[in-house]
């Protein structure tokens, strides 16, 4: 059961991050995607591409933050 969410998130991340052009994310969750597949119940074994995912992860987050901050204060300033 939870290799079939994992498996079912990293995908939905994986779709996102190709849609808003996260090429990198999209990558690291590709490949996550096919180590869940290889390695089926031994989740233990996905440990470093699932840190690469999540730092991959926070790197965007912060982009869009930083790009929400920008909008923000350009339109205080119109």
């Amino acid at each position: 059961m939870i290799l079939l969410s994992s498996k079912r998130s990293t995908h939905q991340l994986k779709g996102v991050a190709g849609s808003i052009g996260a090429n990198r994310l999209y990558e690291t969750t590709d490949e996550l995607i096919q180590q869940l597949r290889r390695r089926g119940e031994h989740l233990v074994d996905c440990d470093v591409q699932l840190a690469e995912t999540d730092r991959q992860l926070s790197e965007v987050l912060e982009a869009i933050t930083q790009y929400i901050s920008r909008i923000e204060g350009e339109n205080k300033n119109e």
